[in-house]
């Protein structure tokens, strides 16, 4: 598994993200060019605007096919980058938004359990019931909770 995302590399991924040039970006490569790799913006769906040309490595006045490979699997990383780094920046707003409402639900678990409010533990637990099956399909917190309340001493 790779290192979380620092605040100082995540505050550089966004300002880059902000900076560029809207999506889409696609790669612009024709299947049968083996010169020409480049990513593309299409401001309007028919003519690339601009483009980012990949470069490599020449054998004998010709691309190697590793460049070719790297080429086409480069630009393709790159057109996705465009397109996937703000919906992942968006995921992680919310999974940081729903880790707050995690950590109050438990403090408020915390406090009911421990007798300072122990008749709202059922609405504490439905309300974890409802934030775990929207984030997870999980559903069965409150079922748990009533089954261990109906257990016999």
């Amino acid at each position: 598994m790779t290192n979380r995302i620092t605040q100082e590399q995540e505050e550089a991924l966004r300002a880059a993200e902000k900076a560029a040039t809207p999506g889409p970006w696609v790669n612009g490569t024709e299947p049968e060019d083996d010169d020409n790799v480049r990513v593309c913006f299409f401001r309007d769906g028919k003519a690339c605007e601009w483009c980012i040309a990949l470069s490599g490595d020449m054998e004998d006045g010709h691309w190697t096919e590793e460049t070719q490979r790297r080429w086409r699997a480069d630009a393709d990383f790159i057109a996705a980058a465009r397109q996937g780094v703000p919906a992942l920046l968006a995921e992680l707003d919310a999974l940081r938004e729903w880790k707050k409402d995690v950590e109050r639900l438990v403090r408020e678990i915390g406090e009911a359990a421990c007798g300072r409010g122990f008749d709202r533990l059922p609405k504490v637990l439905k309300a974890v019931n409802a934030s775990l099956d929207a984030v997870c399909g999980v559903s069965n917190v409150v079922r748990g909770f009533e089954r261990w309340r109906a257990r016999k001493p």
